[in-house]
């Protein structure tokens, strides 16, 4: 589904697989009070920004996202590599960055770990706890446009 407004639906993909989730597209992110008022009506607690690939937080959105991580709500948005380093750091304590890899061919990267080292620490993401999802996984046509 492409489209500029909110929508809810069945997340497809990672570990999060299988719950409600609303997604927010780049161009259509909306006011944080009707974000609230249509995830209260809905009882959905995850906020996905960046939906149909797209991926980044403008600065307004940076701030509708901390905004909904103080009010309890799961908050994720995909990033390329190099935008992770641009965030602010408050940004990052409050949502769930996911961070995209585009790759021309999938099967190669199978068996990869990836590894992020800093300056006093790294963090080790294995290739054993991956999870795959096909793009026609049929959780997709479950997405279903609001009128937020």
């Amino acid at each position: 589904m492409k489209t500029t407004r909110p929508f809810i639906g069945i997340e497809a993909e990672g570990p999060s697989r299988g719950l409600p989730t609303i997604f927010i597209p780049r161009e259509g992110t909306s006011s944080l009070l009707s974000i609230l008022r249509f995830a209260g009506n809905s009882r959905i607690n995850r906020v996905y920004f960046g939906a149909g690939n797209q991926r980044g937080l403008s600065s307004v959105e940076c701030e509708l996202a901390i905004s909904l991580a103080e009010r309890g709500f799961d908050v994720i948005c995909e990033f390329d590599l190099p935008q992770i380093d641009t965030l602010p750091i408050e940004v990052l304590r409050h949502i769930e960055a996911v961070v995209v890899l585009p790759v021309a061919q999938i099967e190669r990267y199978r068996n990869v770990s990836v590894k992020f080292v800093g300056c006093e620490s790294l963090v080790w993401l294995s290739s054993e706890s991956n999870s795959e999802t096909f793009l026609d996984d049929p959780l997709y046509k479950l997405d279903m446009e609001v009128g937020v």
